[in-house]
């Protein structure tokens, strides 16, 4: 067996660092997540009160706007979606008003994103 030069061994040792780094990069990859994706994973709660569905997509909320996407419309406080009012919107949850009644809506958060 023959012993390389020294710039054969540095090569060879490159080359392996740079695999190593490659995999481990895309294995890192898999795991993190978007740094701009919102915290909650937004899935999709659908409810119904008296005949009237509602499906909560996502939230948008931060200090100065809350937003929630209420049946494919973007909604504030106090708008209207479906006949239902938007009395309150925080982090995670939503809360409707109904012909009187109170419909709350909330999205589950994704574990992995905490």
């Amino acid at each position: 067996m023959r012993i390389g030069s020294v710039s054969e061994i540095v090569i060879s040792i490159a080359i392996c660092v740079t695999v190593g780094f490659l995999l481990v990069r895309s294995v890192a990859a898999d795991v993190l997540s978007d740094p701009m994706r919102p915290y909650t994973r937004q899935v999709e709660i659908e409810r119904s009160v008296g005949g009237k569905g509602f499906v909560l997509s996502a939230i948008l909320y931060s200090a100065d706007r809350r937003v929630a996407i209420v049946n494919g419309q973007p909604v504030s406080e106090g708008q209207r979606v479906n006949g239902a009012r938007v009395r309150r919107i925080d982090r995670g949850k939503v809360e409707l008003e109904v012909d009187g009644e109170i419909l709350k809506l909330a999205l589950i958060t994704d574990k992995r994103t905490k």
